[in-house]
């Protein structure tokens, strides 16, 4: 048997016959959200932020789950989605509520003083917007760049700016830098200025400075050392000899049983949804306990991942990536792949997120789930005859990796 085995993968595109009310929508759902909502709100020029489920409440679900014997058993819950939308022309947020099970919007309600998740779709736009900015061209020539293939960006949040100030405002800021072949490192050639774009008009709105210019404001030289960790970079002569291959093997097959989103294993009971801002999500985890199924923890999540990167000068100072609220876990997990994300008997599932114009896109494996051996759970030596009982512990991994900027 191979190192690695790829097992049979859940795949978001179409909904399940008996869909649960903690499934994640398939692309066909988004499909149908998207144009409900078109149809209810001909008249509103808007991008479809996000596409999401709508949770059921707990009450309800607590009653639908049999965990909640107090009140009738519920069978059938309504099943919702969450629509977060933005008017192009004045950046207005709105959210509306879609039935699925009725076909309409129930309700659309404008919400002030706030910005919803950024998105992939902006973020691609703010790159190649830069790109071609003539004011963005012009600070390269200064520097000596007359080739814009060589310069990237990477978009980031900038919340409330100081110099723009208004809420108003959908901006993100622009750090840059430059290749000097196609995979190259590109955060060892960083630039000096940082394009501040206003995402409502789509438009470079000003160029700040990076403050590591002298006196006489002369400007730095670009670092052009290189820092490359790629292998084909690295060269194989330079890997380690002297670390073997370990070989995974599960001969008679994993432990666990999955069946859509659900999982059993050793008397263990979950279920598993993906979403675009918190990324994976654990639902009614629960243990049979002898004839009793003993229920757990009704919803795991990550509420929030904050990096302040803590450097005082510009414009790192503004670095402080909200992971979870501001670019989503859910929109930036990796596809994962055998061999090195995952290592063993993995099992795959997708996941379905919907761009501006509220059509599906698929991440294919985006959580990958395996067993491993986690060394020894207990051992008990007789000191009267040295004789040894060891038990060895193993434990379930579900895994997503989330790559922002």
């Amino acid at each position: 048997m191979s190192t690695v085995k790829e097992m049979k993968t859940v795949t978001a595109s179409t909904p399940a016959k008996n869909i649960h009310p903690f499934d994640h929508l398939s692309g066909d759902e988004i499909v149908q959200i998207a144009a409900i909502t078109r149809q209810a709100k001909p008249d509103v020029d808007s991008v479809f932020n996000t596409i999401t489920l709508k949770e059921p409440k707990k009450e309800i679900m607590l009653s639908y789950l049999g965990w909640d014997t107090s009140k009738p058993r519920i069978t059938n819950v309504e099943r919702e989605a969450l629509v977060v939308a933005l008017e192009k022309k004045t950046m207005k947020c709105y959210e509306g509520i879609v039935s699925l099970t009725s076909n309409k919007l129930k309700s659309w309600e404008y919400i002030p003083d706030v910005q919803p998740i950024l998105t992939m779709d902006e973020m691609f736009e703010v790159e190649e917007l830069v790109i071609k900015d003539e004011k963005v061209r012009l600070e390269c020539l200064e520097l000596g760049i007359t080739d814009m293939s060589a310069v990237f960006s990477d978009p980031w949040a900038i919340a409330r700016h100081v110099a723009h100030p208004g809420r108003e405002k959908r901006m993100m800021q622009a750090l840059m830098y430059m290749r000097t072949c196609e995979d190259d490192n590109q955060y060892a050639h960083p630039l000096d200025f940082v394009p501040i774009v206003d995402l409502g008009k789509m438009e470079v709105i000003a160029i700040e400075c990076i403050k590591f210019r002298d006196s006489k404001f002369t400007r730095p030289t670009i670092p052009l050392q290189q820092h490359n960790f790629l292998p084909e970079f690295i060269g194989e002569n330079n890997y380690r000899k002297d670390v073997k291959p370990i070989i995974i093997q599960q001969p008679q097959g994993v432990s666990f049983t999955v069946k859509g989103n659900e999982i059993d294993w050793q008397k263990w009971n979950l279920r598993i949804s993906m979403n675009y801002r918190e990324g994976l999500v654990l639902h009614n985890i629960s243990y049979q306990d002898g004839a009793e199924k003993r229920p757990l923890f009704y919803r795991i999540s990550l509420s929030e991942m904050v990096v302040p990167y803590a450097d005082t000068n510009t414009p790192h100072h503004r670095k402080h990536a909200f992971d979870v609220g501001e670019y989503g876990l859910g929109l930036c997990t990796n596809s994962l792949a055998l061999g090195c994300d995952c290592l063993g008997s993995i099992y795959y599932f997708d996941a379905t997120f919907n761009d501006h114009a509220g059509k599906p896109f698929f991440v294919p494996n985006a959580i990958c789930m395996h067993e491993e051996d986690h060394g020894i759970l207990m051992k008990h030596t007789d000191y009267r005859n040295g004789r040894a009982h060891t038990i060895r512990s193993r434990r379930l991994v579900i895994s997503q990796i989330v790559t922002d900027c």
